[in-house]
Formats: structure tokens, sequence, C-alpha cells
């Protein structure tokens, strides 16, 4: 009986903590008492959603309170000393007013050196597309910080439920540049979205939550977003590829950076729509493709053709040393040392690809020659083993073979045996 009461009680316990933790908000701690949030609870509503919304905001865990950022006297329940002038009170800010009304805190060096923050972001938005609208027209379609942040529900850019959080961005930016009617004023795509969620940069951080991939504000900037102008495209991608950069930087695209139309990363590999890259941009003559700038004829498209056969013939080599080592992996022979040298075959089969971008077809050919070599050192020590497990299998079978017919002489042996036996006892029997 006593067992069952203590069941009963730690049943109790658990599911009234999975109900607490199911109804408790985001963060411990609540909007701090006023007469704000008395006030405003009280009116109901749309009056008391920025109080609920605030419970889930990073300001009121850093004890940020509604007068910090409005002004007025919190202190006393008379309408028109709480929300004085003389107070400072402001309520709500208007549009063009947004900017320089959160720059108050955030852009004061004190105040946010605690919280080891950036103060600098009110400057750099009036560099961007965004704050020049709004500075110099007064478009009221331009994003300010609440676009991006929201108003009173502001969560940390490291709260996975931020809207700036980086899976959560795209969509965000997509708010206003997914919206057709909204980008035809400006006379810019709307589709960027939709390409962004199909390219490889899309697929890994939006389907796959890795944070590596960019995301809008890693190509475009944060609070300064600004497109990249064409000569900076390389720069901005050398940000996260640094060792293809300085590969490029080698080659004659590059070396003629200076005229407008010498190529760039966008124009083999995309800039919202990146594909992952591969051979096929050697051949044929669409976008993207050698021969969409160069002559079917010409020194750079046959280049081409000799890059993509010398790196599709390493490819082969090295997919048939991976194959190779899967067909032996449970052989029972130790495969550390075929293993290394496969690593090193497709590290250097990595670094000829790379190497394209220089398109200097001897430094490819270094890098795919020690792919090749190593890839083909993997083929003959497994081709050892194979032979090696081949010869104890033939062993093997000539053992069994061997017993099989002992077996078999022995068996026929003992019927015979037998038989004579039972002749003559029938023998005997009849004398």
């Amino acid at each position: 009986m006593k067992f069952f009461r203590l069941v009963i009680l730690h049943t109790a316990i658990l599911l009234g903590t999975w109900i607490f933790l199911l109804t408790s908000p985001v963060y411990s701690k609540t909007v701090p008492p006023s007469s704000c949030v008395k006030c405003h609870s009280d009116l109901g509503g749309e009056y008391a959603k920025p109080v609920k919304l605030l419970e889930e905001s990073i300001h009121v865990e850093k004890e940020v309170a509604c007068h910090n950022c409005h002004g007025g006297d919190p202190k006393t329940f008379d309408e028109e000393k709480s929300m004085s002038k003389v107070k400072g009170f402001v309520g709500r800010p208007g549009f063009k007013e947004i900017p320089e009304f959160c720059a108050r805190c955030h852009s004061n060096v004190i105040l946010m050196r605690q919280y080891n923050l950036r103060t600098d972001q009110l400057a750099q938005y009036k560099t961007s597309y965004h704050g020049k609208l709004l500075y110099s027209k007064g478009d009221k379609n331009a994003a300010t910080c609440n676009s991006c942040h929201g108003v009173h529900d502001i969560k940390k850019k490291e709260n996975p439920l931020s809207m700036v959080y980086k899976t959560n961005l795209p969509r965000t930016c997509a708010k206003c540049h997914s919206d057709t009617k909204l980008m035809e004023k400006y006379k810019l795509p709307s589709n960027q979205f939709d390409l962004y969620q199909a390219s490889i940069h899309g697929k890994m951080l939006m389907e796959r939550n890795d944070l590596r991939a960019p995301g809008c504000a890693d190509c475009h900037g944060i609070h300064g977003a600004t497109p990249p102008g064409y000569a900076e495209i390389a720069n901005v991608c050398a940000s996260c590829h640094s060792s293809i950069a300085d590969l490029f930087k080698q080659s004659p695209h590059y070396a003629e950076k200076t005229k407008v139309h010498m190529a760039r990363c966008v124009d083999c590999h995309g800039s919202h729509d990146v594909s992952h890259p591969t051979t096929d941009l050697y051949v044929g003559t669409g976008e993207r493709h050698c021969g969409g700038c160069h002559g079917p004829d010409s020194k750079q498209v046959r280049l081409g053709l000799l890059l993509k056969k010398k790196i599709d013939d390493t490819i082969l080599l090295v997919e048939q040393a991976k194959k190779a080592i899967e067909r032996i992996r449970y052989s029972g022979k130790s495969i550390i040392k075929i293993e290394e040298a496969f690593e090193v075959s497709r590290s250097e089969l990595v670094k000829a690809r790379a190497a394209t971008h220089t398109l200097n077809m001897d430094k490819v050919e270094e890098n795919a020659k020690k792919a090749n070599e190593k890839a083909s050192e993997v083929l003959q020590s497994i081709n050892q083993i194979r032979q090696e497990l081949e010869g104890r299998k033939r062993e093997v079978i000539f053992v069994l073979v061997v017993l099989g017919l002992i077996i078999v002489i022995v068996s026929l042996y003992y019927l015979r045996a037998k038989h004579q036996w039972m002749e003559g006892t029938v023998k005997g029997s009849m004398k």
C-alpha cells in the first residue's frame, strides 16, 4: 500500500512539473511593476498586448521597464503626471523617429558596454539602402529597427524564436522582399527568397540548420544592409571561401578585375541561387557555363574541356577507391593505413577542384596527380587483400572438399562393412 502511495505522489510531482514548464513564460522574470503595467493590463485588449509581449523580451530579462523607453512617471496613477512631457514621456514614436528612439540606448557606449553590444548600429543604418530611403525620402516602406527585431517582444539574436536568429532571418527579410507590389516600386526582383531557399546555401541553413551557411546578412550586411557592388563580390564571397579566393586571384579573371565585365563568383555560381558546383559548368553555352561567355572554338572553352576531363577522371578513381574500401570493411583485415591513404586522395581531389579557379592546368594537374596516386595505392592494397582472401577462400574450399571426400569414403566403408556383417549374421542363423 505504501509503495502505491509513493508511486502516486511521484506521478503527481512529475505531472505538476510538466504543467508548470508548459505554462511558464520564456523568461523567469516579469515586467517590473509600474503604473504603466497596471493601467495597460486593466484596460485589456490591444492596450494590454504590449505588456504580454514584453514578458518574452530581452529587455525584461535585462530589467528594462516601460518608462526606460517611453519616459513618463511610472510611480503615479495620475494620467497627466504619468504621461507628462516634463517627465520625458514619448509614447509611440513616429515612423521616422524609430531608429533615433532605439539609439538613445543602443548608441550609448557607457550603457551598452555592460552588455558587450555594439553602438554603431544607427551610424551603419544611415549608410544602408533602408536608412537612405528613410532619411532622404521619408519613405515609410523602409525597414526600421522594429521591422526586423519586433516591437515589444524583441528577443536576443541567439534565441531561436527571434526574428533575426540566423535560420529565421531569410523569412524576416522576405516579408518585404517577397512582396511583389512593394518591390515593383523600387524596381527590385521579389524572387530572391525563393531562389535562396532552393540554393545550396539555403538548403544548408534552412533545411539542415547548418549555421555555417550564409544568410542574407552575411552577404549584404546587417544594419548597414547594402547589396555588394560588382567589384566587391569576390571579397564578400572570400569572407567564407578564403582559400578559393586566394586561388581565384591567380586567375586571368582576377587579373582583369578593373574591367566591369570580367567574370566574378556570381557569373559562374549565381548570387541568391548558388548551386552545388559540378564540372558541367565547363561545357555548354548556357548561362554560367564557359561557353556562355567564350566562343565554341576559343582556347578558354578548350581549357574548360581539359579541366572537366581531368577532374571527372580523378573523381571516378577516388569513388572507385571509396567503394572498394566498403567492400572489404567487414573482412576482418585492418584497413587503417588504407583509409588514411584514401583521405589523402580525397583531400587532394578537393584541392584539385579548388585549383580550377586559377585556370592553370599545371596547378590542377599537380593535385589531381597526387589524388590519383593515392587512390591507385588504395585500390592496389585492396586488390592484394582481396587476392589473399580469395586464396584463403580457395584453401577453405579445398579443405572442405577433402573432408567431404573422406566422409564419403568412410561412409561407404561403413555401409560396406555393415552389409557384410549383416550377410554373415543371416548366413549364421540359417545354419
